[in-house]
């Protein structure tokens, strides 16, 4: 990521429109594309399964189901992490000032992806069950779940800090 990049486009605009965005992919497209059947887990959502979890969730899912995800994991959650891990690293940002940390949730982009690689692979050879795809894939499902929270817990420390900084400073 480019480091003039994030300093351009890391402001109020920008982080209220990858939001909006965001919440166009939560509210209208997950819901309308991935979740076409009743109770659907879909892998990207879950932490740290076994292969045979993944492959009960993969049989539930029937044929039409799991074509829907292959198309939809191609397609829609290719964009998907680039909006939130921009989303994030902006909001970090606008909180530090800081270039380096503020590309720190670009790493859930790359777990991500390798995530989907593997969701993909597995969805595209079933029935045919690759247990060490399946391993790795949930080690990427839990990295990714694992580097969103550590993101989340920089921004919310950062407002602490500012929100601090801010009461001492009216204090004084």
């Amino acid at each position: 990521m480019n480091k003039n990049f994030i300093q351009k486009n890391a402001n109020g605009k920008s982080i209220l429109f990858l939001f909006g965005m965001l919440l166009l992919f939560k509210l209208v497209l997950f819901p309308n594309f991935f979740l076409k059947g009743q109770n659907v887990k879909l892998l990207d959502l879950q932490f740290a399964y076994t292969p045979q979890k993944a492959y009960q969730l993969i049989e539930n899912y029937g044929e039409a189901i799991r074509k829907s995800y292959i198309i939809g994991e191609l397609t829609i959650d290719l964009i998907y992490p680039i909006v939130y891990s921009s989303l994030l690293s902006f909001i970090i940002f606008y909180i530090y000032k800081r270039q380096r940390i503020a590309l720190f949730p670009f790493l859930i982009l790359i777990t991500d992806y390798l995530e989907n690689f593997g969701i993909v692979t597995l969805l595209y050879k079933y029935p045919q069950k690759l247990i060490i795809v399946a391993w790795i894939t949930s080690f990427f499902s839990s990295l990714k779940w694992i580097l969103i929270l550590s993101s989340v817990l920089i921004i919310i420390i950062g407002l602490i800090k500012r929100i601090n900084q801010k009461i001492s400073y009216k204090i004084k």
